[in-house]
């Protein structure tokens, strides 16, 4: 279509503007003829070259000097218009001489039917205290001949060009829009929540093409891991919601049928079913701190305090074995309680979930940051799982089994606090070895 729209223009301009063009090519061509005249003129130069200029471009010039003496060279024979003996079309040169005194510039043009279309081109100079007057006759329409042979071209043209464009079309539907809609058909089914699909990338090379496969691919596995990490936190959640629950309610049931009478053994069943009550209350706090933390939709608290200080409290609340360094007096600028509570979960997983005898907290400086670190002699981390154990409900095993004083987003909620402050947070691990998370924070000078 596109080239069947592109052959009708060239149509269009080759049968309305051919004749134009051979006018306009025409004039200025007579107008370049009549300036070299002009200088044959002036310079004294003998007009019998003129003989040679009028049959190359078939032209009839004539030249009339002030004492109408007439020098002509006629290059097309009988269809001269300006030496025409015929009546009813003879030339008035009287009428277009004084057309050409009566001009600003001393020129003059007419289009004549004569045959053919003619130009009659005419310029009145005065050299050397001489007045001419130089008249050119040229033939505008071109040989009907020439048209017929220009339009049988065109003709053929179209019909290479047509069939070119179709085989290129079908070409370009084959290499390039069939594997589109094939992808088309495969985001489809991702849409329809199918991760188990791949954008296959093309041998052809089209590098467009395969930096979309390449990206939907990324994004499939994200989604997929999305999914799966979906699918693990309601299976975390829900357990951790069931087993609480489950204790409430069984021990309810043993307060009615056993303890209800008994008050040491009540008050021990009352422990227990506040303990469970007091954890959900955690996990649900968790769970709406962490949503509300990574939606945005909240606002920090900033306000100078002593980071020192704050590490020292924070160390008092543990019983463990827990040592605290640090390189210097530090001052910053930030959400006080947001930040102990990152240290409280950074502690409170050193000492838990890493088993570890020993836990440091360590302040220094380094860069222009001050660094929290808090390192454990614990089982350390897979290299395997470090980039997992910051996402939400993240234990680095699939069993489900409830640490005590943990609902398993402690991480994942400190991540975003620091995040939130523009800072950085990380962790250096081994299996076996330990491991050391850290934040940063920036210090007042």
């Amino acid at each position: 279509m596109f080239a069947s729209v592109i052959l009708l223009v060239l149509w269009f301009l080759q049968l309305s503007l051919i004749t134009p063009y051979y006018r306009n090519a025409k004039i200025n061509s007579v107008q370049t003829i009549t300036d070299s005249i002009e200088n044959m003129i002036t310079d004294n130069k003998p007009l019998s070259l003129l003989e040679q200029v009028a049959r190359d471009n078939s032209l009839c010039l004539i030249i009339v000097d002030e004492f109408n003496n007439v020098t002509e060279f006629n290059g097309i024979g009988s269809g001269c218009y300006i030496l025409s003996s015929n009546t009813d079309q003879e030339f008035d040169f009287i009428a277009f001489q004084k057309s050409l005194r009566e001009s600003e510039n001393h020129e003059a043009s007419a289009f004549v039917e004569h045959g053919s279309e003619m130009l009659v081109f005419g310029r009145e100079i005065h050299p050397n205290l001489g007045k001419f007057t130089i008249l050119i006759n040229a033939r505008i329409t071109p040989e009907k001949a020439g048209l017929v042979l220009i339009q049988n071209q065109f003709v053929t043209l179209t019909i290479i060009v047509l069939l070119v464009a179709t085989l290129a079309s079908l070409l370009i539907s084959r290499k390039v829009a069939k594997p589109f809609i094939v992808m088309t058909e495969k985001a489809r089914k991702l849409a329809n929540g199918n991760f188990d699909i791949n954008f296959t990338e093309t041998k052809e090379g089209y590098n467009e093409f395969n930096d979309l496969a390449a990206s939907l691919n990324y994004a499939t596995d994200k989604l997929k891991h999305i999914d799966e990490q979906r699918m693990d936190l309601i299976a975390n959640v829900s357990h951790d919601i069931r087993t609480p629950l489950t204790m409430i309610l069984a021990y309810s049931e043993m307060i009615d049928d056993f303890s209800k009478n008994d008050e040491k053994l009540l008050l021990e069943h009352l422990d227990v079913i506040r303990s469970e009550a007091l954890y959900l209350d955690e996990l649900i706090k968790d769970i709406l701190e962490l949503s509300t933390l990574e939606s945005g939709n909240f606002s920090l608290n900033l306000a100078e305090f002593n980071l020192n200080a704050l590490i020292k409290r924070a160390v008092e609340h543990f019983t463990g074995n827990i040592t605290f360094t640090y390189d210097g007096n530090y001052n910053v600028l930030a959400d006080e309680t947001k930040i102990n509570q990152v240290v409280y979960n950074f502690l409170n997983n050193a000492l838990l979930h890493a088993k570890a005898k020993e836990v440091r907290i360590n302040l220094r400086a380094h860069d222009d940051k001050v660094y929290v670190e808090v390192i454990d002699d614990g089982i350390g981390i897979d290299e395997a799982d470090l980039a997992d154990i910051w996402e939400r409900y993240n234990k680095l095993n699939k069993n489900f089994h409830r640490e005590r004083n943990s609902t398993g987003l402690g991480l994942s909620i400190s991540k975003s606090i620091i995040n939130a402050h523009g800072e950085e947070v990380g962790v250096i691990s081994e299996l076996y070895q330990g491991s050391t998370f850290y934040f940063t924070l920036t210090p007042i000078k």
